[in-house]
């Protein structure tokens, strides 16, 4: 498909014209469309309201009353306000 003001490109005989080529896209646009979120933007259990603790080694989930993991996600997560 070509552009209908472009006076320049030739079409050759049986050839098959080109595909267009899809728009470039920034890092950041990229990163949007596959839904990618950065470690501190997402859901685990340093960053729900049931956590307690000063640092990693230390954080303890307390509706459970167990120890953490780093990017550990459970289904009683809720965020902190």
């Amino acid at each position: 498909m070509r552009c209908e003001n472009d006076t320049h490109t030739a079409e050759l005989p049986g050839m098959p014209a080109l595909p267009v080529r899809p728009p470039r896209t920034t890092q950041a646009q990229r990163m949007q469309l596959m839904g990618y979120e950065a470690p501190k933007e997402r859901a685990r259990c340093e960053s729900c309201v049931h956590s307690w603790g000063d640092s990693y080694p230390m954080i303890r989930c307390n509706r459970g009353d167990f120890p953490v993991h780093r990017g550990g996600l459970c289904r009683e997560w809720e965020k902190v306000r």
